[in-house]
């Protein structure tokens, strides 16, 4: 069996989500078995799955296992559609109006209860409302635990779980619980594959188990950029790749999913002094592929004659998250606009920065340029119908939105970030690589915003020979393609 961990199942727009969902089709496609392994409580999962297209029966989540009527069968086969239930939830509030106890109807069938409590906030010195006990119920079994802070951070602890196969069992923390889980898949599946994708819990437990999987194999995926600076000639890690990196023996694979991380990450675990067998084991493996639209046979458009007032269609597909400085995009639109162009700009995605980018909307006066169309459940077959695709990303792993873009015939005009872009942007032939400044001040902010309005004024005067190169770029990047390069990993690992 193969084993996509993660903790959650983060928003929509999140590119984690968005390269498991990509890799459990390319495992259909090999045939390959594969479950994706969660350990957040997600009372509605299925709901956030069918969104994702993802079928319940292929994920494992801890807290549906523990309250399953059959663990055994449920981590066989997984939650059945039919014995799903509608999620509910009710509240209890105190006389301040703040939520102190909330029930909910998991969709899994069992009931949760949260009591609420003010636990300080270090980082602005105020109280937040957060789970001080929660207890989970299903006839006569019943998994209860309390939160305590930890320094940053509130921590499980005295986790009772109750008539489990007809036993009780205590956890002193989430570490503890965690390796009952994983115990439990393992005595269920035998000798397996394990790919981490989002943990530290997940990393520390093979670290402290590694002996109980010597017939496993083991990877983490790279998704992120792994550095983030360098100290003189030493680079500092990626806070949630520095432990893999302290533990590389333990792993029989890192894998990156471009040439360009795979070759940075190599002469950065030289510089820390890592041997020949542990630079052996950085792979470079696609997180995606493309598939063709149901409106790729359409005839292609026409170059946007802006001088007679063509409007140029622009789009972007993002988190709505200050990491991806939507607002640097905003304030090129609005140059655009004062050179007397005609253009709008389709962003789709959803998160915590919309209302603040709608209000700069309306500084800007682009209410009528500007389109915030939400999540698309469609996004390649949406994509088809702009024009050029733009990303302000300061840093992109691989960038799955530009692949899609490509795949649909749209140039790329990005910043030059590392990884995504400058590998997949072909720089004046797929679309153009705009050179940007980190940085938060309004000076730079403007800066990077006149670099990106110019690249795309560049590239609607070049439009036709832009687009007639996009999804030439991206032939590596077919099912076909991708799959084979994992199935020569797994071929390895097996002859291994």
């Amino acid at each position: 069996m193969n084993f996509f961990l993660n903790e959650g199942f983060r928003s929509v727009n999140s590119g984690v989500e968005h390269a498991e969902r990509y890799r459990l089709a390319i495992f259909d496609e090999l045939k390959e078995e594969s479950r994706l392994v969660l350990t957040e409580l997600l009372p509605k999962l299925p709901t956030d799955l069918e969104q994702w297209q993802i079928p319940v029966n292929k994920v494992i989540n801890l807290f549906d296992f523990l309250m399953a009527d059959s663990p055994d069968d449920y981590l066989k086969h997984g939650l059945v559609v039919d014995d799903l239930v509608e999620f509910k939830e009710t509240a209890l509030l105190d006389d301040s109006g703040m939520r102190r106890l909330v029930t909910e109807q998991a969709m899994a069938g069992y009931q949760i209860k949260r009591r609420k409590d003010c636990f300080p906030d270090d980082t602005n010195q105020q109280t937040v409302v957060r789970d001080a006990h929660v207890e989970l119920t299903r006839g006569c079994r019943r998994l209860s635990w309390s939160y305590q802070k930890e320094g940053h951070h509130l921590k499980m602890t005295a986790i009772h779980l109750e008539n489990f196969l007809g036993k009780n069992k205590y956890f002193q923390n989430f570490e503890q619980l965690l390796a009952f889980f994983m115990a439990a898949i393992q005595d269920c599946f035998g000798a397996s594959r394990y790919f981490i994708d989002r943990g530290l819990a997940y990393h520390e437990y093979f670290v402290n188990h590694e002996k109980q999987y010597e017939n496993d194999y083991l990877a983490t995926v790279i998704h992120a950029n792994h550095r983030v600076a360098m100290a003189g000639d030493r680079p500092i890690f990626n806070q949630f790749y520095q432990y893999p990196i302290q533990h590389l023996d333990v792993y029989d694979a890192l894998i990156c999913s471009t040439f360009l991380q795979a070759h940075d990450l190599k002469e950065d675990l030289q510089q820390t002094g890592a041997n020949e067998a542990s630079l052996n084991k950085i792979l470079t493996l696609p997180v995606a592929f493309c598939l063709p639209s149901r409106q790729q046979q359409q005839q292609q458009k026409g170059q946007i004659d802006t001088a007679k007032g063509e409007t140029l269609h622009l789009v972007t597909a993002s988190r709505l998250h200050q990491e991806k400085h939507l607002d640097e995009l905003l304030l090129a639109l609005s140059r655009l606009k004062e050179a007397g162009l005609a253009v709008t700009l389709t962003i789709f995605g959803e998160g915590p920065e919309k209302a603040t980018l709608q209000d700069l909307v309306r500084d800007e006066e682009l209410e009528d340029q500007v389109t915030f169309a939400g999540w698309s459940r469609q996004l390649t077959d949406d994509l088809a119908s702009f024009d050029l695709y733009l990303s302000t990303s300061y840093s992109e792993g691989f960038g799955l939105t530009y692949l899609e873009a490509l795949g649909q015939g749209l140039p790329l005009v990005s910043y030059a970030n590392r990884y995504g872009a400058e590998e997949l942007i072909q720089d004046g032939q797929n679309g153009l690589l705009v050179p940007f400044i980190k940085g938060k001040e309004p000076a730079v902010r403007k800066r990077n915003a006149k670099q990106l309005a110019a690249a795309v004024l560049q590239a609607a005067d070049r439009l036709n020979e832009l687009t007639a190169h996009s999804r030439e770029s991206i032939k590596a990047y077919d099912l076909t393609s991708v799959a084979s390069t994992w199935q020569t990993l797994l071929e390895d690992w097996h002859e291994g």
